[in-house]
Parts: structure tokens; sequence; C-alpha cells
């Protein structure tokens, strides 16, 4: 009796409510590992795990969703929170952020090596969508994903698909896609399975190397308070050895080498010490 008693309490009280953090994840390797041997060892699994275990002041309940069924919690006004987003002014209406949680690579042109279209652009420049666009080739974006307004402008002229049961490395393989607009990373994941693939990567005119990756909560009234928590929180982790290895985990070396960078450039992840002793920071 007295279980239930609880149990009903945990549904209904407020206090218990404003207490209790719901994640909502998705299966989007080798950031978020929901299957498979390597289940929980995603980069953004392992920082989230942190950031949950220095907050334990709040009660952490972790659910898979779907980039479509996160838009729809958003869209639904649902309590819940998101780590590894980026921000948006449409975001922004229905979500408090937080400080910079961790920085990404930024998303990437990727064909085959020997695909004709890095002989019709110049060698190792970004490449303007706009364009890539005028040319015969077909590229590929994830379904109801966030893009750069600069890129998001474009994608009803580019093939879509569902990123979560799409291979987009065996799609450009099969000739039915020329190139494919995504993180690095991901795809730099996908190809491991594809071992005879050679890909090449160039950056989008527009985009920075890295882009800043944030936590998110939707407004309620406890939103405030859960993100000034985060914010404490990531005070701490954003310098921690640990956090910063789990953020590098299972990237390529050249993303590695891109965010150890911006490491050195941005105070929010340096030590007091550090930053007495480093001009890159200063």
């Amino acid at each position: 009796m007295l279980t239930r008693w609880l149990f009903g309490l945990m549904l209904c009280c407020p206090i218990w409510q404003a207490m209790a953090i719901d994640w909502y994840v998705r299966d989007w390797p080798p950031f978020n590992m929901q299957q498979g041997p390597d289940a929980g060892q995603g980069s953004y699994d392992l920082m989230l795990g942190q950031l949950v275990a220095a907050l334990p002041q709040y009660q952490h309940r972790q659910f898979f969703a779907t980039l479509v069924k996160r838009q729809q919690l958003m869209q639904q006004d649902v309590p819940h929170c998101l780590f590894g987003v980026l921000k948006s002014k449409e975001r922004q209406e229905k979500m408090l952020f937080s400080d910079i949680a961790f920085y990404s690579p930024a998303l990437r042109l990727v064909a085959l090596a020997d695909h004709p279209l890095w002989q019709a652009n110049n060698a190792g420049a970004a490449i303007e969508l706009s364009t890539l666009l005028q040319q015969p080739w077909t590229g590929m974006v994830e379904y109801k994903r966030l893009y750069p307004s600069h890129i998001q402008q474009y994608t009803g002229k580019l093939l879509q698909v569902t990123d979560s049961s799409t291979d987009l490395v065996a799609m450009l393989k099969a000739g039915r896609a020329d190139y494919v607009v995504e993180y690095p990373d991901r795809i730099h994941w996908l190809a491991s399975q594809h071992p005879t693939v050679s890909l090449r990567y160039a950056r989008l005119a527009g985009e920075a190397p890295v882009v800043p990756v944030y936590a998110a909560c939707q407004k309620s009234a406890q939103a405030a308070e859960q993100i000034a928590a985060i914010n404490t929180a990531l005070q701490q982790l954003r310098r921690s050895p640990a956090y910063q290895q789990a953020w590098l985990h299972q990237l390529r070396d050249v993303s590695r080498q891109e965010l150890q960078l911006q490491m050195a450039r941005d105070p929010l992840f340096q030590t007091p010490a550090a930053l007495s002793t480093n001009p890159v920071a200063q």
C-alpha cells in the first residue's frame, strides 16, 4: 500500500516533478549509441552520464526518441531536456538553453573520393551549396533536421532521407546520391562498415570549422532552475579531463585536432592555472 502511495506521489506531486529531469536521446552513432555492444558509449552518452552524476539533486530518467519524436515533444510542450543540440530561433521559442556544453565539428559536404564533382569545384576550397545545386548532382540531407539558415534554404532541392534508417555511405556507393551534407564523424562511423569506400570531405561556405552545442530544457515552471543547475555543473565539467576525453571519444583524428584547438582558444574550457599560462585563450 505504501509503495502504491509513493508511486502516485511521484506521478502527481509538483515537488517530485521539480526534482526530476527526463532526458530524450536518439540512436545516432558515434554520438548517441543505443544498441549493440557499444550501447551507452557514444561521446554524447558519456558526457551526459557525467552531467547526470554532477546533478544528484535530480531524479534522472532517459528515454529513446527519434528526431521526429523529439520535435513532437517540443511542439506539444512536454517537459523534457536534451543534450547535444544546436541553438536556433525556433528552438529558443520553446526551450531554454544552457551555456555552451561543448563544440562539434561543423557540417561537411561528403562524396566519394573519385567523384567528378571534386574536379568541378576548387580543390581545398569551401564549397558553395548554391553553386553545387546548379550542377548535375543529387545531394542528400536528413528529413526534419535543423540546419543553419544558409543550408536550410536549399534543403527542399535535396533528397531528404531518414538518417537513422538510411545508410548514407551505401547511398553514395550505389550512386543513388552524389553527396551528402552531414557531420563528418557521423559519416566516418558509417564508412567504417564499408572498408572499400574512400570518401572526401569539404567545408561548406559560411560554416565555421566547429559549432557550439548545448543542453536544453522545454520551457516549464522547472526549466529555469534545471538550466541553472546544468550551467553550474558544466562550469566544472568543461574543465575536467574526463569530460574532455569523453567529448573526443570515437571521433576522427582531424575532428579531435579541430576541437582541441577550439578548447585551447576558449576560456570556458581552461582551468585558472592554464589560463594564466595560455596566450591563445587570453
